[in-house]
């Protein structure tokens, strides 16, 4: 993959454990066979950058943090090519679902998150 000038200013949100609690939102959609994961508690203007070609980020549009990552062609490429994304597959379709960052109830797919954004971050870089 070559690096885009856009890709190595991208930021995204501190994950670590001894960070600020986030709240990040996900959801499926089975139709179209797509996952998002939100960063954001609100809809903000952004824009898409195409990582490759079934993941892409979303950009805010005044600070270039990562606010989102949306998967197409979740369960036919995404989860054979990054299986920790498997535990944030059981949502319903239309669903939604708030995943508190610092909690240990859904600790599978806080580690899923943020495995997901380990991967991304040095591929953009």
């Amino acid at each position: 993959m070559d690096t885009d000038p856009v890709a190595t200013q991208l930021r995204f949100p501190d994950l670590s454990e001894g960070a600020r609690p986030l709240t990040v939102t996900y959801g499926y959609d089975k139709e179209g066979d797509r996952l998002w994961i939100s960063f954001v508690d609100k809809p903000i203007p952004a824009y898409s950058f195409v990582v490759d070609d079934y993941i892409a980020v979303r950009i805010d549009l005044e600070t270039n943090e990562v606010v989102g990552i949306e998967f197409e062609r979740f369960t036919a490429r995404a989860v054979a090519k990054h299986p920790e994304l498997i535990p944030l597959l059981p949502i319903t379709t239309g669903a939604q679902r708030k995943l508190k960052m610092r909690k240990k109830q859904r600790a599978s797919e806080t580690e899923a998150v943020r495995a997901i954004v380990g991967r991304l971050t040095p591929a953009l870089a």
